[in-house]
């Protein structure tokens, strides 16, 4: 319970990790947020891979689809994963919040449910 509270308020008062500092990629403001997420998460997946699951889950937490959003809710994920003490990932937290999240909550709240979850069952 003491880890799902830690994870929640990281989730949900940290500053926005700056995905273009962390990772050593010089990003301009044209570039595609997907492609930044795909820099920036474990395992390089495509862009293709992560637009339908991340649409799908900022529809289900009321979110618009715009750069900004995509880019705080990928920091979320990124710092959720930093936080992992077994390596779960962002893709996998992601799936987590797609396949069983519940929609009457916030996505900081249900990535660090989601994050909190597999971490204990993985």
């Amino acid at each position: 319970m003491k880890k799902l509270l830690l994870l929640i308020g990281v989730c949900a008062i940290a500053p926005i990790v700056s995905l273009e500092k962390s990772y050593g990629v010089e990003l301009t403001q044209q570039q595609d947020p997907y492609y930044i997420m795909s820099v920036a998460f474990v395992g390089r997946p495509k862009e293709d891979v992560i637009k339908p699951l991340m649409e799908a889950v900022m529809k289900r937490y009321q979110l618009s689809i715009n750069r900004d959003n995509l880019l705080k809710c990928a920091s979320a994920l990124v710092s959720l994963r930093k936080e992992s003490t077994i390596g779960v990932t962002e893709m996998q937290i992601l799936k987590h919040m797609y396949q069983k999240g519940v929609s009457k909550t916030t996505f900081p709240k249900q990535a660090a449910l989601s994050a909190s979850i597999l971490e204990l069952t993985k």
